[in-house]
């Protein structure tokens, strides 16, 4: 079978460990980040459109990392963000989504609000999406997101013991 899995894991001393592996549960790679993710509460793992592993994880101050790798086998990739790491600070992670053209899209919760974020392939903030900036839609904790059948991003949180829906009215 061609499906890959992406598995992550972190040590004690909070360094990323990646690793592929095929459906037979074979590795295909495996590496230790130099990205550090101490004390992370939530961590998220996807493929990107040239199949890159990219890492997501909401650390105990309230700050989120990406992180990219080349690939499995052969480490970080360092020309992604800074160093081969984006920041966001005072953002709670929920989910992580990889669009076709390898723009990253990071749903979770700012400002006790539902936010988005769009990221170009490179790490950088996407122009395209709120003039680069995040998208703070409705009071809220964010839970989960999907994109519905028309490529419309909604997302489902919760407030006061209510469900919350917001859909994004943007490619």
């Amino acid at each position: 079978s061609n499906q890959t899995i992406g598995i992550a894991a972190l040590t004690s001393a909070g360094l990323l460990l990646v690793a592929v592996v095929d459906a037979d549960g074979m590795e295909v790679g495996a590496h230790t980040s130099s990205a550090n993710f101490p004390g992370v509460s939530t961590l998220k793992v996807e493929f990107d459109s040239s199949n890159r592993l990219v890492v997501a994880g909401t650390l105990g101050t309230g700050t989120t990392k990406i992180a990219r790798s080349i690939s499995a086998a052969n480490g970080d990739d360092l020309v992604f963000g800074t160093g081969g790491v984006v920041t966001k600070s005072a953002f709670l992670l929920s989910n992580i989504f990889m669009r076709e053209d390898s723009k990253i899209t990071l749903i979770g919760t700012q400002a006790a609000k539902l936010t988005a974020v769009w990221y170009q392939a490179d790490g950088t903030a996407d122009p395209a999406f709120n003039s680069g900036a995040e998208l703070l839609v409705v009071a809220g904790t964010a839970v989960d997101a999907a994109y519905d059948s028309n490529g419309k991003l909604v997302i489902a949180g919760q407030l006061n013991n209510n469900f919350v829906l917001a859909r994004l009215n943007v490619d």
